[in-house]
């Protein structure tokens, strides 16, 4: 387990080698599970460990999702530190592009329609892979 701020400011760093497995069949079982003192302390769970009990919070989703994908695919893959307007940002997605992979729910939908859809705005993004060769159509926080 390593802190969450850890995870965000060197991510490719702790993107454990993953077996190859299905997505969709892993979020179809996931269940939340929060962190210990209500989320005070966050921390990324080993991604072995996450398959195993498929169970955790948007943190440990996100660095499963973006293991899987950094790979076992050449898509391009960002983390977005999420929030809303009268809240603190609280939530923590992958995005490769096509999908965003969120709390064990995997969304074939941009990150800007994911972020109308939720009524979260984008607070940070953390580039990955490819940050220059991003798809058309990409959203970038401030850019309409």
């Amino acid at each position: 387990m390593i802190p969450t701020a850890v995870f965000l400011a060197r991510p490719r760093r702790f993107l454990t080698p993953v077996p190859d497995f299905d997505p969709s069949a892993l979020a179809a079982r996931w269940q939340y599970q929060a962190d210990p003192l209500w989320g005070l302390w966050d921390v990324a769970r080993d991604p072995h460990t996450v398959i195993e009990h498929a169970r955790g919070d948007c943190v440990d989703y996100a660095r499963l999702a973006a293991s899987w994908v950094y790979h076992h695919t050449d898509r391009p893959l960002a983390l977005y530190v999420m929030g809303r307007f009268h809240n603190p940002p609280g939530h923590l997605v992958a995005y490769d592009g096509r999908y965003v992979y969120s709390t064990g729910r995997i969304h074939d939908e941009t990150i800007r329609e994911y972020s109308v859809r939720t009524g979260r705005i984008v607070v940070v993004r953390r580039g990955i892979r490819h940050a220059c060769a991003l798809p058309r159509g990409y959203w970038r926080p401030g850019r309409t």
